[in-house]
């Protein structure tokens, strides 16, 4: 189970995003995506992926909850709820975090697992935490590709990089 965050496919957006450093919420950048939020939010929304949640764009180290204040829903509320997993990172041990994440798995063993948010509300510093970028092919904008991966090759030398292409049937 690995941290993740999806973003825009949009490979001019990833690219602004990886050269800036840091994944910022809706608020600060003014930017909303995904799942349809009307208004920009001020918390990055992360989700727990294994092989059975998809692909996020941005793979993160799990020890960014331990750096950074954030909450966990068992459930899609946009926000810290009465039932959110309050995790201060600067007050806990990794043997703790890692109580409150077999907690959560426990939590969901009958549910969709994609069926949880963690909201992180400051900014996610990309060159200490970044671990996996995985970007969807696509042959539209070539020019930018080769800028991202040069920027990856500077910036980000220990991050892997997948080319993404799903089968059509």
């Amino acid at each position: 189970m690995f941290l993740g965050h999806q973003t825009s496919q949009n490979i001019t957006d990833i690219y602004k995003i990886l050269e800036s450093g840091y994944l910022k919420s809706g608020k600060k950048t003014g930017i909303v995506r995904m799942w349809g939020w009307e208004n920009p939010s001020k918390y990055i929304y992360l989700m727990f992926y294994d092989i059975t949640c998809g692909i996020p764009h941005l793979e993160l180290d799990n020890n960014l909850l331990l750096e950074n204040i954030s909450h966990l829903n068992l459930g899609w509320n946009g926000g810290p709820s009465k039932n959110s997993i309050n995790i201060d990172g600067s007050k806990i041990t990794k043997k703790e975090l890692k109580e409150i994440l077999k907690k959560y798995r426990n939590n969901v063993k009958n549910k969709n697992d994609t069926y949880h948010e963690i909201l992180v509300e400051e900014d996610i510093d990309l060159v200490k935490y970044l671990r996996k970028l995985t970007l969807f092919k696509s042959d539209k904008d070539k020019k930018t590709y080769y800028k991202l991966l040069q920027l990856m090759k500077r910036k980000y030398p220990n991050v892997e990089i997948i080319m993404y292409k799903p089968k059509i049937n």
